[in-house]
């Protein structure tokens, strides 16, 4: 996990850095991309894919009247539904609040047109003009990479994004927290925790709000990151 969390933290360096180089020099995007030896991606407020540097557009096998193609299409040609529906919503919901200088992590999706077949990539994204500045990492089959690690990786990045929002929750809500992933009902986490059943709705609604909680898959997210499970 510290090799992880190193790598991790380098790549976030590696991203602040282009944007200062982009935003406070007279260096250009494209220059800025056409040095980078990773997948450098600009794309609006809205996700749909701007700029791409030679080596995005050589993983995802585009020429000029594709980029052209991809930058006037919908997002579905480019992101998995499950991307579309989960993971970008929480980039935008994460840079509602004043985070312009923080990294945001998480996987993504991508359609990968030269394996007719969508990728799980690492995305590491920043706040960028009226938009977003990402790296984008593939986990294709040439890294080996198991489904655990996959797992493990993606515990880290959320735990990582959401430690703050975490923090912000008292040692009930927390006990609440672990005995909801635990697929305990109201009544029962009442009887548990020694409290009203009223009680236990008012610590749901302090944890929803807290946490941005919309689902069971969101508390799951928390739960498992956070080790409540």
């Amino acid at each position: 996990m510290e090799i992880l969390a190193s790598m991790l933290t380098q790549q976030q360096q590696q991203l602040i850095k282009y944007d200062r180089l982009i935003t406070k020099s007279d260096k250009s995007l494209e220059e800025v991309g056409g040095k980078c030896g990773d997948i450098l991606q600009h794309s609006d407020e809205d996700f749909r894919c701007l700029y791409l540097n030679p080596e995005g557009r050589d993983w995802f096998g585009l020429n000029a009247q594709k980029m052209k193609d991809l930058k006037n299409g919908n997002l579905d040609a480019f992101y998995h539904p499950d991307t579309l529906a989960y993971e970008l919503p929480k980039i935008r919901s994460f840079y509602k609040s004043d985070r312009g200088d923080k990294i945001y992590s998480n996987y993504q999706q991508l359609y990968h047109p030269r394996e007719q077949c969508y990728t799980i990539c690492l995305v590491l994204t920043k706040k960028f003009r009226i938009g977003y500045l990402s790296f984008i990492f593939p986990l294709d089959k040439e890294l080996d990479i198991s489904a655990k690690i996959k797992r493990v990786i993606s515990e880290e990045l959320f735990k990582r994004d959401h430690q703050l929002l975490f923090d912000s929750l008292t040692r009930r809500e927390m006990e609440v927290l672990k005995l909801l992933a635990e697929g305990v009902n109201n009544p029962c986490i009442a009887e548990k925790l020694f409290i009203s059943r009223r009680t236990v709705e008012e610590h749901r609604k302090n944890i929803n709000k807290k946490l941005e909680i919309r689902s069971l898959r969101d508390i799951l997210e928390y739960a498992y990151a956070f080790d409540l499970v």
